[in-house]
C-alpha cells in the first residue's frame, strides 16, 4: 500500500477527506454513511527518556494503532514542556547526535488520522556534560641547537576536558613578548634560520576552564664548524670527445658545465653591477612527508669568486606542506648575518605559488641595492647594504635555481622541491664593458648534477638571450 500522504498530515486529511467524499456519492445520503470504518490512534509504544553523553546518537521510537494508519509527527520542547514544535523527521524512529545544549529536552510523537489524534508520553533527554577540567600540561617542547636551515620539529601536549585547543608562540626578544605563529596541532615544523637564533618558542593551551602555558623552548641556530665558506663555484668542464657509443647520462655541450648545485645561467665579461630577470614561482610538489628546498635568484658573483651577492624566492616542503618566501644574502659578507641568507617578513612581503616574481641586484656609490618586486601580489621590497671588506670581485652574473646546503653536524645537500620547469625571463646585466641580455656576454650553461644523474638541466637560451627554461629532472 503507498504511504506516500505520511508524510505530510494535511494532505494525508485532504486526500482521506476526498475518498470519503466518492464514496459518499457512491452510496447516497451522508446520513446512510458507514461511520464506523475509521478507528482514533491509540498509542502502542512511548519513546524512552534516555541519559547520553554528548555527541552520543540517539534513538527514540514511538508507534500507534488507528485506521486508516495515522500519520506521525515529532514534537520537541526546550522550555519543561510549555511548548512544543515540530521536528523533521520520517516514521516511527527519531534519530539524532545529541549535543550538549539538548540537555533537559522533552521529545514526543503526535499520531493522528480523520477519526481523531493521540499524543504520546515525554522523553526525556539528559545529554550528562562531563565537568570541565582546566588544561595540563604532559610534554612540553625541547630546547635545540642545529646548523641553519636543519629541519626542526617540536612538540608539546596537554590534557583537559574538553580538549584544549593549542597555539604556538614564539619570542624574538629573549622571553619579553610572545606572538602567535601559524601551526596545526601539537608538532611545530620549520627550517630554522639563521636570524632565528636565539628564539624562544611555547604553546598555550585553552579551554573554558583554563589555560596551560608549556615551558619555552630556545632555538639555537649556529654556524657551522670551521666558519662558513663559500658554496664551491662551478667548474667548467670541457666537451667531451665524440664517441661512437657514449655513455649514458647529460653531456655538457661546449659553453655548459656542471655544478652540484647550481643550474641556470652565469655571464662573464668586464666588472658587473647589475643583474635583474623575472619568473613566476612554481607550485611544490611535496609528497606526504617530504623536506626539500629548492631556491630561485637572480646575483652577482660566484662562478668565479668566494662572494655571491644575491636575492630571490624559496619554495620548500616541510614534511609534505609547502612552504614559500622570498630572501637576500650577500654570501661571504659577515657584516650582513653572518654571511647567511635573511628572511623577508612574509606577512608584509607574502609569496605564493603562480606569482610573478622580477629580482635585481645593483652596485652604485659604495651601496648595494637588492629588490624583490612581487607583480601578482603587488608588492616592493628593497635593502641597501654597505661595500663589504675586502669587496665583492663583481666578476659575474647569475640566474639560478639551486638547492642549498643543510648542516646538522655535517653538511650536505638539500633534496630539490619538485616543481613544473622554471622559466627566467627578462634577463638582464650590467658590466663595465657591455649591457644586454645573454647574448652580450660569455654566457655559460650549467647542468645541476648528482653523482649519477642531471637534476636540473637549462635550455638554450631564447634567440635574443633574454629567457630560459630549468627543468628539474
Amino acid at each position: 500500500m503507498k504511504r506516500f500522504w505520511l508524510a505530510s498530515p494535511l494532505l494525508a486529511l485532504a486526500i482521506l477527506g476526498a475518498t470519503t467524499d466518492v464514496a459518499a456519492a457512491a452510496t447516497g445520503p451522508a446520513t446512510h454513511r458507514n461511520t464506523n470504518s475509521a478507528t482514533a490512534p491509540v498509542v502502542l509504544t512511548n519513546p524512552a527518556s534516555v541519559t547520553v553523553a554528548p555527541w552520543t546518537f540517539v534513538t527514540m521510537s514511538s508507534t500507534a494503532s488507528g485506521t486508516p494508519a495515522p500519520s506521525q509527527q515529532w514534537q520537541v520542547s526546550s522550555d519543561g514542556g510549555a511548548s512544543f514544535s515540530n521536528v523533521s523527521s520520517f516514521g516511527s524512529t527519531l534519530m539524532f547526535f545529541a549535543q550538549p545544549r539538548q540537555n533537559g529536552w522533552q521529545l514526543r510523537s503526535v499520531f493522528t488520522n480523520q477519526a481523531g489524534t493521540a499524543t504520546s508520553t515525554v522523553a526525556t533527554l539528559t545529554v550528562a556534560v562531563p565537568a570541565a577540567t582546566a588544561p595540563v600540561v604532559l610534554t612540553n617542547p625541547a630546547s635545540v641547537t642545529v646548523a641553519p636551515w636543519t629541519f626542526v620539529t617540536m612538540s608539546s601536549t596537554a590534557s583537559g576536558t574538553p580538549a584544549p585547543s593549542q597555539q604556538w608562540q614564539v619570542s624574538s626578544d629573549g622571553g619579553a613578548s610572545f606572538s602567535n605563529v601559524s601551526s596545526f596541532g601539537s608538532t611545530l615544523m620549520f627550517f630554522a634560520q639563521p636570524r632565528q637564533n636565539g628564539w624562544q618558542l611555547r604553546s598555550v593551551f585553552t579551554n573554558q576552564a583554563g589555560t596551560a602555558t608549556s615551558t619555552v623552548a630556545t632555538l639555537s641556530v649556529v654556524s657551522r664548524t670551521p666558519a662558513p665558506t663559500p658554496t664551491p663555484a662551478p667548474t667548467p668542464t670541457p666537451a667531451p670527445a665524440p664517441s661512437p657509443n657514449p655513455s649514458p647520462g647529460p653531456i655538457p655541450a661546449p659553453g655548459s658545465t656542471q655544478s652540484s648545485n647550481w643550474s641556470g645561467f652565469s655571464s662573464a665579461g668586464g666588472v658587473f653591477s647589475s643583474v635583474s630577470g623575472s619568473f613566476k614561482v612554481p607550485t611544490a610538489q611535496c609528497a606526504p612527508g617530504a623536506n626539500s628546498v629548492t631556491a630561485i635568484w637572480v646575483g652577482i658573483d660566484g662562478a668565479t669568486s668566494n662572494t655571491v651577492e644575491q636575492d630571490g624566492v624559496q619554495v620548500n616542503c616541510a614534511n609534505g606542506v609547502p612552504q614559500y618566501g622570498a630572501w637576500y644574502e650577500m654570501f661571504g659578507d659577515n657584516a650582513v648575518n653572518n654571511g647567511y641568507s635573511v628572511d623577508i617578513s612574509p606577512t608584509t612581503y607574502p609569496v605564493a605559488a603562480g606569482d610573478s616574481i622580477t629580482a635585481s641586484v645593483s652596485f652604485a656609490n659604495q651601496i648595494w641595492t637588492l629588490s624583490l618586486i612581487n607583480k601578482t601580489a603587488g608588492w616592493t621590497f628593497a635593502t641597501k647594504v654597505a661595500n663589504g671588506t675586502p669587496p665583492p670581485a663583481q666578476s659575474s652574473a647569475e640566474w639560478i635555481v639551486e638547492r642549498p646546503e643543510l648542516c646538522n653536524g655535517s653538511c650536505s645537500f638539500a633534496a630539490l622541491t619538485p616543481t613544473a620547469a622554471i622559466t627566467f625571463t627578462e634577463v638582464h646585466a650590467v658590466s663595465s664593458t657591455a649591457s644586454g641580455t645573454l647574448k652580450a656576454f660569455t654566457s655559460t650553461a650549467m647542468t645541476m648534477t648528482s653523482a649519477t644523474k642531471a637534476l636540473a638541466t637549462p635550455s638554450a637560451a631564447s634567440t635574443d638571450g633574454s629567457s630560459f627554461v630549468v627543468t628539474l629532472n
